[in-house]
């Protein structure tokens, strides 16, 4: 009679973005024989470090469920602070990027906007860096930018009048809907870049009053009865 190896359950190993949660390598399974030994060490990945680790990495293979998950920093992030309820006003014209590097920019924030921003980070070489709302950087510069708690914080131009940037908007009446992630919801602001007031669920008709085209390359839609959406959330009905 053939002898057959009863296996345990096998092992789930992750490797993870510390700061943003993203997978940054697939996963891995790892196979033993019921009642052996298993031991675990993290994959060294380019351009990141070791941060954490959630999960046993030694121990028996047994009938359990058993998941390991390695957490990563970027190597040359020294710090990361979540914030909320944080915005910046553009001083100065300022190039924004699609990730923390600085070499080629992907748009401008221009004089005057506001734009929510969701973290800061500090960087070994002593930069310091913001992630807007729409997941691109910006690097704090003292003179460009400005941080503040609300988006209605008044900014005085030179000559002491209030600075207010409105970019035109045009009729467009369209049905869409909400293209997001499965079983979540996108943001809806009192203006764009503003104060968040809803969240609408993945796959919700909504009603398009009007568009705004923002001068860093970004569409804003108009919805009813109220609230501005990010264009990129958007799928028009045919």
């Amino acid at each position: 009679m053939a002898e057959y190896d009863i296996m345990g359950t096998p092992i789930w190993v992750y490797f993870k973005d510390s700061d943003t949660k993203a997978t940054i390598q697939p996963p891995k399974i790892i196979e033993g024989g019921l009642g052996s030994i298993f031991s675990i060490k993290a994959d060294e990945i380019e351009s990141y470090k070791l941060d954490r680790t959630e999960g046993e990495l030694h121990g028996i293979f047994d009938e359990s469920m058993h998941t390991i998950t390695f957490y990563y920093r970027k190597d040359n992030w020294a710090e990361t602070e979540v914030l909320t309820d944080k915005y910046i006003v553009v001083q100065k014209d300022t190039p924004i990027y699609d990730d923390i590097n600085g070499e080629q920019a992907s748009g401008m924030m221009h004089e005057n906007s506001t734009w929510k921003v969701t973290t800061r980070v500090a960087t070994k070489n002593g930069k310091f860096w913001y992630q807007i709302a729409d997941s691109r950087w910006i690097m704090y510069a003292r003179n460009n930018i400005k941080l503040v708690d609300t988006p209605n914080d008044i900014v005085l131009t030179d000559n002491g009048e209030t600075a207010l940037t409105k970019w035109p908007t045009m009729p467009f009446k369209a049905m869409a809907n909400v293209d997001y992630v499965a079983n979540s919801a996108v943001s809806v602001y009192y203006q764009p870049y503003g104060r968040e007031m809803a969240l609408l669920p993945n796959g919700r008709l909504v009603e398009v009053l009007e568009i705004m085209h923002d001068p860093s390359g970004v569409d804003w839609y108009h919805l009813a009865p109220a609230g501005w959406i990010n264009g990129i959330y958007l799928k028009f009905q045919e």
